[in-house]
């Protein structure tokens, strides 16, 4: 979103559903954030003619039917802050999925003891973040140098991803 607008929502709006819709729609507003049960509220009761991206997220998402904007289903442990994975809403789903990894994020299903586990079994989930350091727009990746999230003890098995 380059040239885009942060709006910093005025508290009384916060819990006003209808309000804040007419907030976003006075001022434009394209994209949002909301907690799980307020977004689900949101999309499912106001109709917006300004959105085109919202993202909720903090809790598991139950079911919604789908606006005509983009409804991301984000999902991220407090340890990293924000979400880690996306999944975008298109159709009504009983059990709405947690999503694929978002850009500069892997993940893994893993045992008690730090192995890989294959894809279906339950697990731990891991997330591996690579962060770019010391690079410029012209720099080639080979030349940057990766950050990873994980156990200092497991970092040497995730070399593959470098």
């Amino acid at each position: 979103m380059v040239g885009a607008t942060l709006y910093i929502i005025p508290e009384e709006l916060r819990f006003d559903l209808v309000a804040l819709n007419e907030y976003f729609e006075q001022n434009g507003i394209t994209h949002t954030f909301m907690t799980t049960q307020v977004g689900r509220s949101f999309v499912n009761d106001i109709p917006n003619h300004s959105l085109k991206g919202f993202i909720t997220g903090g809790e598991k998402l139950a079911d919604v039917t789908p606006p005509p904007y983009l409804l991301l289903n984000g999902y991220g442990p407090s340890e990293t802050i924000c979400y880690v994975t996306a999944f975008p809403v298109k159709e009504k789903m009983q059990n709405i999925p947690i999503g694929k990894a978002v850009e500069n994020m892997h993940l893994f299903i893993m045992d008690a003891y730090g192995h890989r586990l294959p894809v279906g079994a339950a697990g731990e989930l891991w997330v591996l973040w690579v962060k770019w350091r010391s690079c410029s727009a012209t720099s080639s990746p080979a030349s940057c140098h990766w950050t990873r999230w994980v156990p200092r003890t497991i970092s040497s098995r995730w070399a593959e991803h470098r």
